[in-house]
């Protein structure tokens, strides 16, 4: 993805919103929409972590949520940094090199016939100024998209 590409889907779900909402962030949730073992802590700074069927792996955190209407998360495949890892394996996992994020955005508006749910995902660099939680910003995060 090139940095001024973006990619939209969108889907109408004949579902509340509320149980919409449960559905993207809730774990059984998470886990059947993004194809694997997951983690989606639904609150600024919380943690987004994702192990697909294939082995690969993907961490971010989460931006902003306004639930039941908008959630947003950076994320990226993890690159393991194995020395930072050995110095305090509770740390950061992603590498600092990581140069390839994505900023998610899903919002969820009531129509007549359930809940359209769009998910609109573009790049980031790491000068976009993305970071895990408890590591504080790089940069401002204002106009990161994924």
């Amino acid at each position: 993805m090139r940095d001024d590409e973006r990619v939209v889907r969108e889907i109408l779900i004949p579902a509340l919103r509320e149980d919409a909402w449960r559905a993207v962030t809730e774990p059984d949730g998470v886990a059947a929409w993004l194809g694997g073992d997951a983690v989606l802590e639904p609150r600024p700074r919380g943690t987004v972590r994702c192990r697909r069927a294939d082995g690969t792996e993907l961490e971010g955190v989460v931006v902003s949520v306004t639930a039941p209407i908008r959630l947003v998360l950076l994320w990226a495949e993890a690159r393991r940094d194995a020395d930072a890892e050995q110095r305090d394996p509770s740390g950061p996992r992603l590498a600092p090199e990581l140069a390839e994020a994505s900023r998610v955005e899903i919002v969820l508006l009531e129509d007549p016939e359930g809940t359209r749910i769009t998910v609109t995902e573009s790049r980031v660099g790491a000068e976009g100024g993305w970071f895990l939680p408890g590591t504080g910003p790089t940069s401002s995060l204002a106009g990161t998209g994924s």
